[in-house]
């Protein structure tokens, strides 16, 4: 996979000239508290022009009763491609990651103005309650987020909708400007793509 890692990098380096790509992974894990893979699928196959995302609740530094609903994106830089690389190199230890989707953070920023990158908590810090999901502990990444867990984070806080609640907001489907996928699937993604009015949308595998 060291032609995609260098096709990737190509790709966002340009990007970063004039924007941030951020990375949305859809991961499978026995405790689902991130975005599993289904709604990666759900979205592709929606003829909604936007793309719906749910928050995660509980992270950072929030206590139970001042829990935020976040987006977590990692921020792809010179840290991600070196976690991108470790992935490629151990996929099998790694299968967690099902799908990404690559954003614009310019464009994130347009419909999700709080959108900030996360901050690691030093201890003795006095952190005000409302500004809890900002911070990370870092060592509470290790383990959990490998091979990304020393990436940096840009988390955007999401508003929960006014019916129902529920921590559910659509993006512009202009905002996502990548996708990854598992290896073999990128023939059957780039179509749907193509029917989704988002055939500039590149694709790369995982």
């Amino acid at each position: 996979m060291a032609t995609e890692l260098q096709r990737f990098k190509k790709w966002a380096i340009k990007i970063n000239k004039q924007d941030t790509v951020l990375c949305h992974f859809y991961i499978s894990t026995k405790r689902q508290v991130v975005e599993p893979p289904q709604y990666f699928v759900f979205n592709m196959l929606s003829k909604d022009k936007c793309w719906q995302i749910r928050g995660s609740l509980g992270d950072g530094l929030c206590k139970k009763k001042f829990h935020v609903p976040v987006l977590n994106c990692w921020k792809v830089d010179v840290k991600f491609f070196s976690g991108l690389k470790d992935y490629y190199s151990d996929q099998k230890r790694y299968n967690k990651y099902k799908y990404a989707i690559l954003i614009s953070k310019n464009k994130l920023s347009k419909v999700l103005p709080d959108t900030k990158e996360v901050l690691n908590f030093v201890g003795g810090v006095n952190v005000n309650a409302k500004n809890c999901w900002l911070y990370d502990i870092a060592s509470k990444k290790s383990g959990v987020l490998e091979p990304f867990n020393y990436c940096k984070v840009v988390r955007s806080r999401i508003p929960k909708e006014p019916l129902t609640g529920e921590p559910i907001f659509r993006i512009p489907l202009s905002a996502i400007i990548g996708i990854m996928v598992q290896y073999g699937e990128k023939n059957k993604y780039q179509k749907l793509l193509k029917q989704k009015g988002m055939s500039n949308v590149k694709v790369f595998c995982l």
